[in-house]
């Protein structure tokens, strides 16, 4: 019963998907040859209390539009998972929100206090802005097929450049590459996982291997030509994954996992390239 408890909570939260948030501060953390624990401290719990902040706005506001909650036997569900299948109460959750709203601005003035780097106000400020026109109604972009848009920079340029600078980083073209890789396939990932909840009948929809594709490809193809040639082995798993993908919407979102696989995977040879 205990261990049941501790994959449901795992499965509101959408822990597997945290990856995303971490992966531009640990890239960045190796950029900079590992030397500011402090600050990589403060950066990560920074995004991942923003990635807590956002799966629990989102939750709430699926549980009071009545979204429909997907793939509740895997370990990336869609939907108010939290409150309709955990019990989750929403005034709990409402609090932990609020919280984690709260210790974002605290984090943020922190790393601003420490790092005198106030050019990442604007950061922040993009960041947020971003994040409202993703979450908040009426825009709500995750409800309306173009969450990837903001999806691309609040986990790709944003994060990346942004801890550069935090630990006093020269930024160059390499880098913004870097940040180009994982901004698509954290775009991927969340075009792929959220695919149920477009119209059937939509452009995304009925193109959706074509446009996955071209994200992923572009993910790949970037960084291979500038450089990054270790990349060029995740190009066969990758083809595997899109040749063998569903054509029910609902089984390709079951997928997940090798899209956030690869993603790691991605991201570690992006690591093993910057120190060879």
């Amino acid at each position: 019963m205990k261990f049941n408890k501790f994959l449901d909570v795992i499965k509101s939260m959408k822990f597997f998907l945290y990856f995303t948030s971490i992966a531009p501060v640990l890239l960045a953390f190796f950029i900079d040859k590992l030397n500011n624990l402090l600050i990589f401290t403060l950066l990560l719990l920074l995004v991942i209390s923003a990635q807590l902040m956002m799966n629990i706005s989102m939750d709430i506001l699926d549980f009071k539009n009545n979204v429909k909650v997907r793939n509740e036997n895997t370990f990336f569900p869609i939907g108010p998972y939290s409150i309709a299948i955990s019990n989750f109460k929403l005034k709990n959750l409402e609090i932990v929100l609020a919280l984690s709203i709260l210790f974002v601005i605290l984090d943020g003035l922190i790393i601003l206090i420490l790092t005198k780097e106030y050019i990442l106000i604007f950061f922040g400020i993009f960041a947020i802005f971003l994040s409202i026109l993703y979450i908040i109604p009426p825009i709500s972009l995750y409800r309306r097929g173009f969450g990837e848009i903001s999806t691309f920079f609040n986990f790709g340029p944003l994060p990346l450049i942004g801890s550069l600078l935090a630990f006093h980083y020269q930024i160059n073209i390499q880098y913004f590459i870097i940040s180009v890789f994982l901004g698509f396939f954290a775009s991927a990932i969340r075009y792929l996982h959220h695919i149920p909840e477009d119209d059937p009948n939509s452009f995304r929809v009925k193109n959706f291997k074509l446009i996955y594709s071209l994200i992923i490809v572009l993910g790949i193809l970037l960084p291979i030509l500038f450089g990054f040639l270790l990349l060029i082995i995740l190009i066969v798993p990758v083809i595997w994954h899109i040749i063998r993908l569903p054509e029910d919407i609902e089984s390709i979102s079951q997928k997940t996992y090798q899209i956030v696989l690869l993603h790691i995977l991605g991201t570690l040879l992006i690591i093993i390239q910057l120190y060879i």
